[in-house]
């Protein structure tokens, strides 16, 4: 398995195969800003609370969308990140 983290309670493999809830997503993500602090790509890859980044991507249009859905706040520097994905990748939705 990909996943090393170091926090406890991970997802059964029948909860990680079948389709998650937008907010059962977004909770992941509550539970490993609550744990950790902060939110981050490497956090999210490394946590086994959490389904892999691109998963939060491909349902919410980018990482800084579904930060924003739980009311996290991304520095400047991880908006500018996003914002150089979306254009290189051709994503023309702008609004994340």
């Amino acid at each position: 398995m990909r996943r090393s983290g170091c926090f406890g309670g991970g997802m059964s493999s029948s909860a990680r195969s079948r389709r998650p809830t937008d907010d059962e997503l977004l909770d992941e993500l509550r539970r490993l800003l609550a744990a950790r602090g902060k939110l981050s790509s490497s956090l999210i890859e490394a946590s086994e609370i959490t389904r892999a980044p691109n998963t939060y991507i491909r349902r919410f249009g980018s990482l800084v969308e579904a930060y924003a859905r739980i009311g996290y706040a991304v520095s400047a520097r991880q908006a500018a990140t996003s914002e150089r994905f979306r254009r290189r990748s051709g994503r023309e939705d702008s609004s994340a």
